[in-house]
């Protein structure tokens, strides 16, 4: 039997950001370094299920409109030469 092979991904290769507010109405805001935020070149919004509810290939003014998401839990993960870069969770409410 031959199992897949596994990335580990090295601490050196996640960012240091944070998301608020926390949990979010209509928009969350990224607090994250200048140089971290030049590592990232899309960002995907995933549901409870595992389904990409959203993506960007743009993270222009580090705010992400989550309005039009329906009440629940969701991880955004930031990505970067196509690996993720860092995932925080986050509570939208109503």
């Amino acid at each position: 039997m031959i199992l897949p092979s596994v990335r580990i991904i090295e601490p050196s290769d996640l960012l240091e950001f944070d998301i608020s507010p926390n949990p979010a109405i209509a928009t969350l805001t990224l607090s994250i370094s200048e140089n971290d935020l030049l590592r990232v070149d899309s960002y995907e919004v995933i549901d409870q299920r595992g389904q990409c509810v959203y993506y960007s290939k743009s993270l222009d003014q580090r705010t992400i409109h989550v309005a039009k998401l329906l009440p629940g839990m969701y991880n955004l993960v930031l990505k970067g030469d196509e690996k993720v870069k860092g995932v925080r969770r986050f509570v939208k409410m109503q």
